[in-house]
């Protein structure tokens, strides 16, 4: 499953008043709305099942509605302004349209996903790449439950994300996403920017395992209750070991990455072991605490080479 942001110039032909009012009233009262949306340039990847969010531009910019592809692939047909004219749509199905006032503002986005440059969304049908798509999925949601905290907000109750592709209380295994970012924002006191190297690091460490004939795969998972999806870092499949990934190895670090595998670790089925990739060796204590947890840590000694503990 990938994210793509679809766009909207907040005129009435891409969006008419009356339909878009429809829309907000529908999934507002729970119902799903289906339609079909132009991609912009975009000829292809994408299908049922992917996740799409509607950018609006121009004036009162920022994200007003949320939703999945129903459609097997991108298709022409004629443009929605000029009919001597071809565009290209995908067939999807809003779970929740929001009235312009409740959108989710760029100031917002720019600080929640800051990695994807949400002043310049130059056309429909833009990918979204980890884990930008899993900040926005979060971000989207806290907003929602937020309007429906709010008297003034809106009252909608949102269909789950991907309901119809991860049901609640399921793991899936998918493919690895490139991840196409290399730094993100901290979320401390000075606001710090660090390199976000742990994406390089488990790309050289699948690549590693994939010499070795392993099949890597990560897990989606969805918790029973929860409205999102999860996503493992690698999981290799042929030896069965779950690995949480982390650009240093710092105490803050590990103790991330254990919380997060025995998180992950009860909802993938089958027997299997679990274990942190890090940069560089950490320090005794910190290997004791993963011993303790029955956790495995693997680190970089050079690119290609590793250790384990």
């Amino acid at each position: 499953m990938i994210t793509v942001i679809l766009t909207w110039d907040a005129g009435e032909s891409g969006y008419p008043s009356d339909l878009y009012a429809r829309d907000v009233k529908r999934t507002a009262a729970g119902k799903a709305v289906s339609c079909r949306w132009s991609v912009g340039s975009r000829r292809g990847g994408l299908g049922r099942g992917d996740r799409v969010f509607l950018y609006r531009q121009n004036s009162e910019r920022g994200i007003v509605a949320s939703g999945t592809v129903t459609g097997s692939s991108v298709f022409a047909d004629s443009h929605w302004e000029d009919p001597t004219r071809q565009a290209w749509y995908v067939a999807l199905r809003w779970d929740t349209v929001l009235p312009v006032e409740d959108r989710l503002t760029v100031e917002e986005l720019l600080a929640a996903v800051p990695a994807h440059h949400w002043k310049h969304v130059l056309g429909s049908g833009q990918r979204l790449y980890p884990p930008s798509d899993e900040q926005l999925e979060r971000l989207w949601w806290s907003h929602l439950a937020t309007l429906r905290a709010s008297p003034a907000g809106s009252t909608a109750e949102p269909v789950p994300v991907a309901a119809a592709v991860t049901p609640a209380g399921s793991a899936e295994a998918v493919p690895v996403e490139k991840i196409g970012m290399n730094a993100y924002s901290l979320p401390s006191s000075e606001s710090a920017v660090a390199v976000k190297r742990e994406a390089d690091l488990m790309a050289r460490y699948q690549a590693h395992l994939e010499t070795l004939g392993h099949t890597c795969r990560r897990y989606r998972i969805r918790p029973p209750g929860e409205p999102y999806v999860l996503y493992t870092d690698l999981f290799d499949q042929t030896a069965g070991v779950l690995y949480e990934a982390k650009g240093v190895a710092t105490r803050e670090a590990v103790r991330m990455a254990v919380g997060q595998l025995l998180d992950y670790s009860r909802h993938i089925p089958g027997p299997h072991q679990r274990a942190v990739l890090l940069p560089a060796r950490p320090g005794d204590d910190l290997l004791a605490l993963l011993h303790a947890e029955n956790i495995h840590c693997v680190y970089e000694l050079s690119p290609g080479l590793y250790g384990c503990d």
